[in-house]
């Protein structure tokens, strides 16, 4: 074979790649409603406030950025942590967010000027979650370094912490009613704890392991969870037993949301789709599609109208949520 001739060959080659990268392009399916860039690296957390708002984003890049949850403009860039934000959360009255980062700080944020007003350094390695308690008083965090902890954010004051997971720890969600919050584990195990004393309350094993992600029902009746598997985990926290699991995609489940109305859950997922489930039937109502690769996060706006995800493509989209 000649040079000129491997030369013509070589080069149909590349004609070839670069048209089916652009076809690849062109013909991307994209179900969202808009795209908000304003991060560099993966978006880890997302968060709506109740009050409709606002939408804050965080990143690999130790950003927070707060978003008019209407127009989709930035309200506010805060340089947050020196390492990727694991998760952040708004305050019950939407004035504070609260972030935590693998720099292993754990901090709150005014919202309107962006100012850090309190900063927690108690966790060894990596914090990985966050949680307000429903009044507002505390704090509640997890992290690599397989503890939980409570704060008492007037006084600045660490009150509990407290030991029984083995393995990192991912998620923590304060319950809609009463005074527990729950944490999600890596070495499977769902655990309930009492506020502000950390005293156990209960919990459960799952089968196949790996919890990243938890949703209440407003009622607090029902616990979901996600992670390792192929199914969206439901746990009855009146009579502590584990209700039939919704068949899910294969692969990790990233995040979980819970409309305001408790009718609808979204997903979202290692193979970067959205799903929207009926809360009632265990149904899926709609699938999206827009991100490139990983979706490792989702909100539901405060009216259940919109979903927000976040993904790997560093991107944030906007979707309708259905009737």
């Amino acid at each position: 074979m000649t040079i000129p001739f491997r030369r013509s060959i070589l080069a149909l080659l590349a004609v070839a790649v670069f048209a089916a990268i652009g076809w690849a392009l062109l013909h991307h399916r994209d179900d969202s409603l808009a795209t908000w860039r304003g991060h560099v690296g993966v978006v880890r957390s997302l968060a709506h406030s109740h009050d409709g708002r606002h939408i804050a984003s965080a990143a690999d890049d130790g950003n927070i950025v707060v978003w008019d949850a209407i127009a989709g403009t930035k309200r506010q860039v805060i340089s947050a942590h020196s390492k990727p934000i694991r998760g952040m959360t708004f305050s019950p009255d939407d004035r504070s967010l609260a972030s935590a980062s693998d720099d292993g700080d754990v901090k709150i944020w005014d919202v309107e000027t962006g100012t850090e007003t309190v900063a927690f350094h108690d966790h060894t390695k990596s914090a990985e979650c966050v949680a307000f308690s429903g009044d507002g008083r505390y704090l509640v965090s997890g992290g690599a370094d397989k503890l939980v902890r409570i704060w008492n954010i007037a006084d600045r004051k660490l009150l509990q912490t407290l030991k029984g997971h083995t393995k990192h720890v991912h998620a923590i969600l304060a319950a809609p009613t009463g005074n527990s919050f729950a944490s999600g584990c890596s070495d499977g195990t769902i655990k309930i704890w009492e506020l502000p004393s950390g005293r156990a309350l209960g919990g459960m094993k799952v089968t196949g392991g790996h919890i990243s992600a938890l949703a209440y029902t407003p009622d607090g009746k029902t616990l979901i969870a996600g992670g390792s598997g192929t199914g969206i985990k439901l746990f009855d926290t009146t009579t502590k037993t584990m209700r039939p699991e919704w068949t899910g995609p294969i692969g990790r489940t990233m995040n979980l949301a819970l409309s305001d109305d408790g009718r609808k859950l979204a997903s979202v997922h290692e193979d970067g789709l959205v799903r929207i489930w009926d809360i009632a039937t265990g149904n899926v109502l709609a699938t999206l599609e827009g991100h490139r690769g990983s979706v490792t996060c989702v909100t539901f706006t405060s009216d259940g109208q919109r979903i927000a995800s976040g993904a790997a493509d560093g991107t944030v989209k906007l979707w309708a949520a259905g009737p």
